[in-house]
């Protein structure tokens, strides 16, 4: 844990004009958690334009690591579905505008708020043919589709993201569940009915029986660490060592080097 001498030497070394002393000092900053927002604020008024650029530096670090924390966390406990979809997103899209996310997905739900669904057949309906969404089995190989703003607003998402956001639309969104069934995501009512029916988005918005097969209840807190973890096998895939890294740490909670032995090789460090 950093003192105050510890914190104002870093803040010192952020006039560097060694660049390696001062991206030093700048990632002990922003992982020390010990500099306040109005200290960031009263140095970015700073006549120095290296500090400034440094400072600039920093906020970001932070505020990409406040992101993580804040995604792990909900991975981790108690979770606010809504506030786990926009998680996700800035995980992804990290340079977008967190509360316009939050608008958009703000103004989806009153919208369709206001019909007061209570059966599946009613929100498929309007799903469907209203709001014009298409749904997609769950796959890794497009991230937007688990991407909250993005899926929004291009009305293309997956389906497991799409049946959680339905219950959220239900009069009582505690009258139905998620559940897995042969590999694929449904909306279902709970309890379920002798003959259980689900919902499908990617069956063009079908409620069809599932009778033939056991299902397993897939919530809230299994959706958004699902989704995660397609970002994650996403960012392998496409080789972007810089997601590999800020996912990893979001989903373990592990920092630094820590962090980089929780990869998957080839990330994991060697040791010889």
């Amino acid at each position: 844990m950093l003192n105050e001498r510890d914190i104002q030497q870093l803040i010192n070394m952020l006039s560097s004009k060694d660049e390696g002393d001062a991206c030093a000092a700048v990632t002990m900053l922003a992982n020390s958690k010990g500099i306040t927002d109005e200290k960031i604020a009263e140095l970015q008024e700073s006549k120095d334009q290296r500090l400034r650029r440094r400072i600039h530096q920093l906020q970001a670090m932070i505020l990409l690591r406040k992101r993580r924390e804040a995604v792990h966390d909900l991975l981790s406990g108690d979770v606010d579905f809504l506030k786990g979809m926009v998680a996700i997103h800035m995980l992804w899209y990290d340079n977008d505008n967190q509360m316009e996310v939050e608008d958009i997905l703000r103004d989806f739900l009153i919208e369709m708020r206001r019909r007061k669904f209570t059966r599946l057949d009613d929100l498929a309906t309007a799903m469907r043919f209203d709001a014009d969404f298409i749904g997609h089995v769950d796959s890794n190989l497009c991230v937007d589709n688990y991407c909250v703003g993005v899926g929004l607003e291009s009305r293309d998402l997956a389906d497991s993201v799409l049946c959680a956001l339905c219950r959220q639309l239900m009069l009582n969104p505690d009258d139905f569940k998620t559940v897995m069934y042969r590999g694929e995501v449904f909306l279902t009512e709970s309890p379920m009915r002798i003959a259980p029916r689900g919902l499908s988005p990617h069956r063009n918005w079908s409620v069809v029986p599932l009778t033939d097969g056991e299902t397993t209840d897939f919530g809230d807190t299994e959706i958004l660490r699902f989704a995660a973890n397609q970002l994650f096998s996403h960012a392998v895939n496409a080789d972007s060592l810089r997601y590999v890294m800020t996912i990893s740490q979001a989903i373990t909670g592990r920092q630094g080097a820590d962090a980089m032995n929780a990869l998957p090789d080839p990330y994991r460090p060697h040791r010889t």
